[in-house]
């Protein structure tokens, strides 16, 4: 099977626990990548604006250091595909089957993005690839998250290489195509998806594991010149290609759904 790893904070043994049952219920193993912490930053390995502020808060430079981490381990260990995640997402029945079947025939791709939202609607080329009742698209359009995702050695190393991961969120580099690494990864999005952040699912309101280390330091206001920015590429840039993949490949406006059964 496929090495999976997902990544924790050692103080978060609520996490840990939540994420070793479900890979125990269904059969699997994974290794644990101990999270970075802010205070175990240094200087030159987060980005600072000239008035001497991170460019994102220590929490969110942290996640994506942690990610970084989780990929060095795979390529030292010379594996040739693997799944990172982190330590809040609810895995769907169909997770296992899925990486099997991944494994027999892996598409000619660099990552494939397997979690949803179900919250924002992408634009769907026609898929690529089935494994298990799940299609691979291409994609345009963004939904936040990374905590799911298969990345081949290749799409590891190119990650690695650049360096805005260490400066921006890692989501919005790896799947957000305003990033020239996304633009260079071309990511495939899982339909349906086959993990969701337990923050999105409503029966795990008010579980202690839903809390997040994270979240809080992500709600810095934007300045106006940047919210016009975001605007324009998302009403001009976006929906230009949404519009074409819609007229000339036959593509499809959909919330991607997540795998329950």
């Amino acid at each position: 099977m496929l090495p999976i790893y997902y990544i924790n904070l050692a103080s978060r043994l609520d996490r840990r626990d939540f994420m070793d049952r479900q890979f125990s219920m269904l059969g699997l193993t994974a290794a644990r990548v101990e999270a970075i912490t802010p205070a175990e930053l240094m200087t030159e390995e987060w980005g600072r604006r000239a008035d001497g502020k991170a460019t994102v808060p220590e929490p969110a430079v942290c996640c994506g250091l942690s990610h970084l981490k989780a990929l060095r381990q795979m390529i030292a260990e010379g594996q040739r595909w693997g799944v990172v995640m982190e330590d809040d997402v609810e895995l769907s029945p169909r997770f296992r089957g899925f990486l099997a079947a991944f494994e027999q025939r892996s598409p000619h791709a660099l990552i494939v993005r397997l979690e949803t939202a179900h919250i924002a609607n992408l634009t769907m080329s026609p898929s690529v690839a089935e494994y298990a009742g799940a299609t691979l698209h291409r994609y345009t359009g963004w939904e936040r998250g990374a905590a799911g995702y298969l990345v081949s050695q290749e799409g590891a190393k190119l990650i690695l290489a650049d360096a805005r991961p260490r400066l921006k969120e890692i989501d919005v580099q790896l799947f957000f195509d305003t990033s020239s690494l996304c633009r260079h990864l071309r990511p495939l999005q899982a339909n349906p998806a086959l993990c969701i952040q337990v923050s999105n699912r409503k029966q795990h309101a008010g579980r202690p594991y839903v809390s997040s280390d994270l979240m809080p330091a992500r709600t810095e206001r934007p300045s106006p010149l940047r919210m016009l920015a975001k605007a324009l590429h998302r009403d001009v840039v976006l929906g230009g290609k949404k519009a074409w993949r819609r007229a000339i490949e036959g593509a499809v406006r959909m919330r991607v759904p997540y795998a329950e059964e």
